[in-house]
């Protein structure tokens, strides 16, 4: 089955041309049923409608390169959410199925051979939430075939059914970011971290949650999975234009895709990429395949992360009907850990400490790479790997989590715990009692 294509564009006229010029490349593009999606020009953006007008007047160049081609011309701007929202679901009711491409998305001929082939294999399975043509990690994998599965959504090349499609919606649900496992998140979805570290404390907040946020939170939420390919078929060519997070991507590159993979059939796999089936791979994977260096400065702004946790610590607090020690203590018990460790004494750190100062939790000893020998009774340590033992680690230097964690992840023989997600599993907890 040839799945449809839905691509959606808005303002940019050289991108879209290209990514129009690729698909019409792919092997099965005379096959396949193709919409564009065109959103409307604002009214307040200078040269806005003429551009718009002449990327529509172009796009009917395609309109014999594919086996149905609709281009579909939105009359009002609503932003891209509604109109990808509208798009996908318009396209899924009528196939059941959907591959989605936004304007920057640069296909190989080798893309919707993948892509159909995923959605054919493992359309019957639930475990599967979605499919995933980009992939930049040049390493080597050991895990077998032409892809795997990773349990976090990615929206670049990327395609579902409608049994997932289904189930999500635009309209914030609590129940959502409250099914998210926040450490297994933490540790793998590091490009959508900011936002669940932000929602939580602040599920009323203005910042914009893009479709992908949206998805990512419903996958994680539901515990399923996500089939990527090995090799990428696609590629990002919106780094260097005016989206939204390119100012801080010129560095941007994927050394994993060639524009002229022919390939036409997979070795589909979907045994799971995780910190135990392909340590080495698996850290780079979730470092790149995120473009992670790309977005740091906007996603994992320091100030902005320690923000949100001192947030999260000050509604923990203020909750009137619910006592903050109780739920600690419940959190610790679920958890089975009666001692902690705390690494880094900074303020975070100091802030943990006198959180747990009055609860049953014995701190067994701190990590700093200063002598803070004179400033706590407790036992002080440079590095890890020299403490005694503790049920548990926690890393106060959140924006450095994932560095530490890479460093003693299977050194130490306890779990390695964000300072950030403790409170936010606490938060939710005691928002949870309070209602």
């Amino acid at each position: 089955m040839y799945s449809p294509v839905a691509v959606f564009t808005y303002n940019r006229q050289e991108e879209i041309m290209r990514v129009m010029s690729a698909l019409a490349n792919n092997i099965g593009a005379e096959k396949t049923d193709v919409y564009v999606f065109s959103n409307a020009p604002l009214p307040n953006v200078a040269d806005d409608a003429e551009k718009v007008a002449e990327i529509r007047d172009k796009l009917q160049q395609f309109s014999s390169s594919f086996r149905s081609y609709t281009v579909v011309c939105r009359e009002k701007n609503e932003g891209s959410n509604a109109n990808m929202y509208a798009g996908i679901s318009q396209v899924v009711e009528q196939y059941g199925r959907i591959i989605v491409l936004e304007d920057d998305i640069l296909t190989a001929p080798s893309f919707l051979p993948f892509m159909n082939s995923a959605l054919d294999r493992f359309e019957a399975d639930d475990d599967i939430f979605s499919v995933c043509g980009y992939n930049p990690v040049t390493a080597p994998c050991s895990l077998p075939g032409d892809s795997f599965a990773y349990d976090v959504f990615r929206s670049w090349g990327w395609g579902t059914w409608k049994r997932c499609w289904d189930s999500f919606s635009m309209d914030e649900d609590a129940s959502v970011i409250a099914g998210i496992d926040l450490r297994k998140a933490h540790t793998e979805a590091m490009m959508y971290e900011c936002g669940f570290q932000r929602d939580i404390p602040d599920p009323e907040n203005r910042c914009i949650k893009f479709l992908d946020y949206r998805l990512a939170r419903l996958q994680m939420a539901q515990k399923k999975t996500v089939i990527y390919a090995k090799h990428s078929c696609c590629d990002n060519i919106g780094m260097g234009g005016a989206a939204l997070t390119t100012p801080t991507c010129a560095g941007y590159r994927n050394d994993n895709f060639d524009p002229n993979d022919r390939r036409s059939v997979f070795r589909l796999s979907r045994e799971k990429l995780n910190i135990h089936s392909d340590r080495a791979y698996f850290y780079r994977f979730r470092r790149e395949e995120f473009a992670i260096a790309a977005y740091e400065q906007t996603n994992l702004d320091r100030n902005a992360m320690y923000l949100n946790l001192y947030y999260g610590v000050a509604r923990l607090l203020a909750k009137k009907n619910v006592n903050p020690q109780h739920v600690l203590r419940e959190y610790f018990e679920q958890n089975g850990w009666k001692t902690a460790a705390i690494y880094g004494w900074g303020a975070a750190g100091k802030l943990l400490y006198m959180l747990l100062e009055n609860t049953a939790v014995k701190i067994s000893y701190i990590v700093d790479r200063r002598d803070i020998s004179g400033e706590t009774s407790v036992p002080c340590f440079r590095h890890a790997v020299d403490a005694p033992a503790a049920d548990v680690l926690f890393i106060t230097a959140i924006r450095d989590f994932w560095d530490i964690e890479e460093e003693l992840y299977g050194v130490l023989p306890c779990p390695l715990v964000c300072m950030d997600d403790m409170i936010n599993e606490c938060l939710r907890k005691a928002d949870k009692v309070e209602k």
